[in-house]
């Protein structure tokens, strides 16, 4: 049989998924040379559908990583404060801290004023300056009526958490919350301290709940003459000592009494800066499944081969009934088919499955975690490096970490090593179908960057074995899409949650009667560090 190597175009396409996740292995030998005419019987040992992959990768620029800092901004606009603000200051000084960081990418705020009743001023946090200044600011004016402070300390929990239900993991660990609460006046109708305080604390969990990086609760009384606290059955419990100041002690913030001319809020933003170090590599090859010494191509890319006809009954399409879970995971729910379809009801929105929510970012829509009982915030459940999606098709548990351990098939590798070089966990494979189907890896060559705190390396994969595909509704005959991921943390909490950053591209192998054609012509794919992007949940930067 003789190869032509194509010379076609070959963008980034969406088709089969060959993934690379460059793994730390023992340096491996390169393969044989590659053909860019035609190879006649003397060329039989070069392999005609592999190509190599080479390149080089960086980890996270330190600069470019967003630490969000929330301030939620809670004003009391009972009609006490016509004596203790009477000039708006508590408008100004709002007005003063949402224009000093107006440019920030990573403060937001949110507003909720509160008198006999509470009520949010912002959906949620905000940065648009347009919304905030003056309309949200305006809504600051004094109006009548009591002080209630428990209803506004629940509206601030469900506002928070609202708020952190919406973002994965990992933007959780890197959030912070500062929430400014300021009053002149004790509850009105009488509320005791006590519970006012258990609500500042209850606050303050949720920073252990849903693993924040940081939330405090800081109190201002607003101090004026002729104060009366002659509220029924409250006249004993001072503002300050009795009420404002153990929220802050509670909410491990800090409590200040302040005239309000003098207002001011004090905002403990600090810009956080944290550098990243390569964690790991590994492979995944999405485009094609190793099953009995055999490469079969999964042409839709859903983790079943396009020869298991029990399952992909349509091997172009990885949802075929549309019921928002893929091929793959409805075979791992049988027997109850149904679920997932009764879960999500994919069916009764506007775009099919690409309407469902994935909270994660990892290519499983929330209500598909659900089912099968995954982190729909963590794209990596069991924070082993390896995305439940790669897991899922190869079969090893995304909630449990011992991949590296563990050898689900008995024949001498790992899982997490099978995974890496593109064979079969669960099915042994002896030497002569490795030496044929693995991936190999030369060393990684560390390189000079010209970016402080950023570490660079060279890397190069040999025996990337494409998989002659079917077309589908979004890629032609023979694509195969090859990406390279770079799995990293941070350098002063190695234990968190990964991050991943892929470089994807296509390439192309099909065959017509004797010969095959590859493409690039070259037989190698080159990325380089611009190529690269986060993906899931540190994919929101600068």
């Amino acid at each position: 049989m003789s190869r032509w190597r194509a010379s076609t175009d070959h963008g980034s396409g969406s088709g089969a998924t060959v993934v690379l996740l460059l793994s730390a292995l023992a340096p491996g030998c390169y393969g044989g040379g590659l053909c860019s005419a035609p190879c006649g019987a003397e060329d039989r040992s070069v392999d005609d559908n592999a190509v190599r992959v080479e390149g080089r990768a960086c980890t996270l620029d330190p600069t470019t990583v967003v630490y969000p800092y929330k301030v939620l901004f809670v004003i009391d606009i009972s009609g006490s404060n016509r004596e203790s603000d009477p000039n708006d200051d508590r408008a100004r000084a709002v007005r003063e801290v949402i224009e000093s960081y107006s440019d920030n990418p990573s403060v937001f705020f949110g507003v909720i004023t509160f008198n006999s009743e509470s009520e949010p001023q912002t959906p949620g946090f905000t940065r648009d300056r347009n919304l905030l200044v003056p309309g949200v600011v305006d809504s600051l004016r004094v109006k009548e009526d009591g002080t209630n402070y428990l209803d506004t300390l629940n509206l601030a929990y469900q506002l928070i958490e609202q708020d952190i239900l919406s973002m994965s993991e990992g933007e959780r660990a890197r959030t912070r919350y500062d929430i400014q609460w300021l009053s002149d006046g004790i509850p009105d109708p009488c509320q005791r301290p006590e519970p006012v305080q258990a609500l500042a604390v209850r606050l303050r969990d949720l920073v252990e709940r849903y693993g924040l990086f940081d939330l405090v609760v800081n109190t201002t009384q607003l101090t004026y003459p002729n104060a009366r606290y002659d509220v029924e059955g409250c006249n004993t419990f001072l503002p300050g000592p009795n009420y404002l100041s153990p929220m802050a002690e509670a909410g491990r913030g800090r409590f200040r009494q302040m005239d309000g001319g003098s207002l001011e809020f004090t905002i403990g933003f600090t810009e956080i800066r944290r550098a990243w170090e390569q964690r790991s590599f590994y492979v995944l090859d999405t485009n094609r499944v190793i099953s009995g010494g055999t490469l079969y191509p999964d042409s839709d890319g859903d983790g079943l081969a396009d020869a298991d006809l029990d399952y992909e009954p349509d091997p172009a399409l990885p949802d075929h009934d549309r019921d928002g879970c893929t091929d793959r995971v409805d075979e791992e729910m049988l027997p109850n088919l149904e679920l997932c379809r009764e879960t999500c009801r994919a069916d009764a929105l506007p775009d099919g499955p690409a309407g469902l929510e994935d909270t994660d970012g990892d290519s499983l829509p929330d209500c598909a975690e659900r089912v099968l009982g995954y982190f729909r915030t963590r794209f990596d459940s069991d924070l082993d490096g390896f995305p439940d999606p790669v897991e899922l098709r190869f079969r090893t548990n995304p909630l449990d970490a011992d991949v590296f351990t563990a050898d689900s098939d008995g024949d001498g590798v790992t899982d997490a090593d099978e995974i890496r070089t593109g064979t079969n966990p669960i099915e042994p494979e002896d030497d002569l179908e490795r030496e044929r189907f693995a991936y190999r890896y030369g060393p990684l060559e560390p390189v000079p960057s010209e970016t402080e705190g950023v570490s660079c390396f060279d890397f190069a994969v040999d025996n990337v074995r494409l998989a002659e595909t079917q077309a589908t509704p979004n890629s032609r005959r023979g694509d195969n899409r090859v990406c390279v991921h770079v799995v990293q943390t941070t350098l002063d909490d190695p234990n968190a949650q990964p991050t991943v950053t892929e470089a994807c591209k296509t390439a192309r192998y099909w065959t017509d009667g004797a010969i095959d054609f590859i493409d690039p012509v070259t037989g190698v794919l080159r990325f380089e560090p611009e190529d690269f992007r986060p993906l899931g949940p540190v994919a929101e930067t600068e």
